[in-house]
């Protein structure tokens, strides 16, 4: 964890009289001071053995949002081109809406992993052109259907093992 230059707009809690928290899932402890001016120093005052600890600790709880279509399918970032007939680019299955969302928050750790093979996107992203290419074998692109792609994604969700952070129901409506 590293300070943020500048001014910030922060909120003060108190439980009872409790003036410390565990906070993330990793149970960093924080200290609410009331609304005075916080100092910041390299030692976390016994609260942390050293900053690499509590960058570690954050490291660990932090997610990434993960496209399960990714954004190289639906449209390059570099060249602008999809990997998916006109009809189903801005499609709201395929591009995410309520109660289907396309970005899951995924732990960093595992979010890289799922990239970091190559750098055309990762295993997961060579998978998804693997899968595009047999649905292109087994019918006519301008016959696919949102159900094709968002079938792909379910397919390869459970094959990377992220298939548990789907967004509930609950979340997706936040």
């Amino acid at each position: 964890m590293l300070p943020l230059p500048g001014e910030h707009e922060v909120f003060n809690i108190e439980v009872e009289t409790a003036h410390q928290y565990h906070v993330t899932t990793a149970g960093l402890l924080t200290h609410n001071n009331g609304g005075k001016k916080c100092e910041t120093s390299s030692s976390s005052q016994g609260v942390a053995q050293s900053n690499d600890a509590v960058t570690e600790a954050v490291e660990e709880a932090a997610t990434h949002g993960h496209h399960t279509i990714p954004r190289q399918v639906r449209k390059s970032r570099t060249t602008g081109e999809s990997m998916l007939p006109d009809h189903l680019v801005e499609h709201p299955d395929i591009r995410g809406k309520p109660g289907n969302h396309n970005v899951w928050d995924v732990p960093a750790g595992e979010h890289i992993d799922l990239h970091k093979k190559n750098r055309d996107g990762g295993d997961y992203n060579s998978r998804w052109r693997e899968e595009l290419e047999v649905l292109e074998g087994d019918k006519d692109r301008s016959s696919w259907s949102s159900s094709d792609i968002t079938g792909i994604r379910d397919k390869l969700v459970k094959e990377f093992g992220i298939e548990k952070y789907r967004p509930t129901k609950a979340k997706q409506e936040d």
